[in-house]
């Protein structure tokens, strides 16, 4: 069995009134905040913390932003691996995973978002893939809705095979490090993707 933390990088939990507990805390902004979660979660043998996540303020309360705004129905919402980087700092097993979209990110980006995280890490990075659903995403995104179910799904498809290419572009044993030679890495060992598909191109 695995043990989930199931966070959020926002002012509250699922429980929307969650902020007015009188113990609750208020510095989400702080990194100290994730920090301790984390610290609790490594003592208390969780395998993994996941945060879920978002690309806009939830505006189905009273039709817009304000009843939101006002009471503190999950209204900040923080990037989730940059949060995640800095519990990885304070903790040493803990693994630490992040939800990203397929839909309004490039693909090369995700790859190496991920990549970075996995590295700064010692490997404890996870990723939970998502297309995103919501018309107030796709408008933060210049989008006016959301992109219809079946074209996010070939997309993600095409997507996943494009950051999985890029993580492999480097083999296993690519970086000598030479200093005598003034060899870093071989060549023959590191390629380029140079992939062209239906929704995505990238080298």
């Amino acid at each position: 069995m695995a043990l989930i933390g199931f966070l959020q990088a926002q002012n509250c939990t699922t429980i929307p009134a969650a902020w007015r507990h009188p113990e609750a805390r208020h510095d989400v902004t702080d990194a100290g905040f994730y920090q301790h979660i984390a610290k609790v979660l490594e003592r208390g043998l969780f395998d993994l913390g996941f945060f879920d996540d978002r690309l806009a303020m939830p505006d189905m309360y009273g039709g817009d932003h304000r009843h939101t705004v006002e009471h503190g129905i999950r209204c900040v919402k923080l990037d989730a691996v940059t949060v995640l980087t800095t519990m990885g700092m304070a903790t040493d097993k803990l693994g630490l995973g992040a939800t990203y979209s397929t839909t309004y990110f490039p693909p090369f980006h995700i790859a190496r978002v991920f990549a970075t995280l996995d590295h700064m890490t010692g490997g404890r990075a996870a990723w939970n893939v998502v297309t995103s659903v919501n018309d107030n995403e796709a408008r933060n995104m210049g989008l006016p809705q959301a992109p219809a179910h079946d074209v996010r799904y070939d997309q993600a498809d095409e997507f996943m095979e494009v950051v999985h290419g890029h993580w492999d572009t480097w083999e296993a044993d690519a970086v000598v490090a030479d200093r005598e030679t003034g060899v870093y890495a071989i060549g023959d060992k590191v390629h380029r993707l140079d992939h062209d598909g239906d929704h995505y191109s990238s080298r």
